[in-house]
This record gives structure tokens, sequence and C-alpha cells, in this order.
């Protein structure tokens, strides 16, 4: 003989208000987990807007110190052309010579093309990934590549997930 699913012997009945309960609990985890993650989203953002502000500065500061530095060699160039025409009896020769000598290092720079900058950028992220995979394989399959346990304390008292997650939003 089968029971209707509505009557009060079935486990269904009785668990109702238990599958309420879970139900209502998962909800709020859910909507924890969203806020949590909306909050990290919203850090790496203002992360990002940070590191870009202090680049977007270092430019500012850049273009003022170049314009700045400029207009004073330039003056500079110019007094040292009329001290020199004044020392030569007419402010001709001395723009000449100083115009000469400019003249003169931008060749001795053309010709030999020295490297002013060199970044090794590409090295360096070359290198650092060697190391990563090299650290990655030499781990244990079942350990954290990262160091730590996920439950080991770190000195400065967060977790392994704790300083994993932190570099994933990064």
């Amino acid at each position: 003989m089968e029971r209707p699913p509505s009557s009060p012997d079935t486990p269904a009945a009785e668990s109702g208000p238990r599958m309420k309960r879970i139900a209502t609990h998962a909800q709020g985890v859910v909507a924890d987990l969203r806020k949590w993650v909306d909050l990290r989203i919203d850090l790496a953002v203002i992360d990002l807007e940070d590191k870009l502000d202090e680049r977007l500065n270092a430019v500012a500061v850049g273009i003022i110190i170049a314009v700045f530095g400029g207009l004073a060699a330039f003056f500079t160039l110019v007094t040292i052309a009329l001290g020199l025409g004044w020392l030569l009896g007419h402010p001709f020769w001395g723009f000449l010579i100083v115009t000469a000598g400019l003249g003169a290092t931008a060749a001795i720079v053309r010709s030999t093309q020295p490297t002013l900058v060199r970044t090794g950028l590409y090295r360096q992220w070359k290198k650092a990934r060697a190391e990563a995979e090299a650290q990655a394989s030499s781990a244990p399959s079942g350990a954290d590549p990262e160091g730590a346990s996920p439950s080991e304390p770190m000195s400065n008292g967060a977790t392994g997930t704790d300083t994993a997650s932190s570099k994933a939003a990064s």
C-alpha cells in the first residue's frame, strides 16, 4: 500500500521545516559569498586605480621636470652663447660656437648609437616564470606551490589560503 507524499508519516513531510532552514541558510551563504566577491572586485579595482594614479603622477612629474629642465638648458645655452660672443666681440660668434658644439655632440651620438636604456624586462619575466615552474614541479603533488599549507599560519598571521586568495585577487 502506497502512502501519498503529503501524509505526515513520510520523511518529506518531517523534513519540510528542516529543508526550509537549510535552503534559507544556503541562500544566506550564497548572498554572503556574492557580497564577498563584490568586495574583492572592488578591492582589485581600487588597487588598480591606485597603481594607475601613481604612474600618471610619475608621468606628470616627469613632464614638468622635462619642460623646466629643457627651458633651463635652453637659457643656459643662450647665456653661454652670449658670454662667448661678448668675449669674442660679437654675439654671432658665441651662437656659432654653441651651435657647432651641439651639432658635434649630435653627430657623435648618431655615429656611435650607444645603448642608453636596457630594461631586460623580458629576460626577468622569463627567469621568474622558469623559477615558478621549477618550484611547481619540485613541490609534491598535494602540496601548495606557494609554500605554506592552507591551515598552517605564516609569520604575518595569515594562513596559506589567505595569501593564495590575496595573490589571486592582485
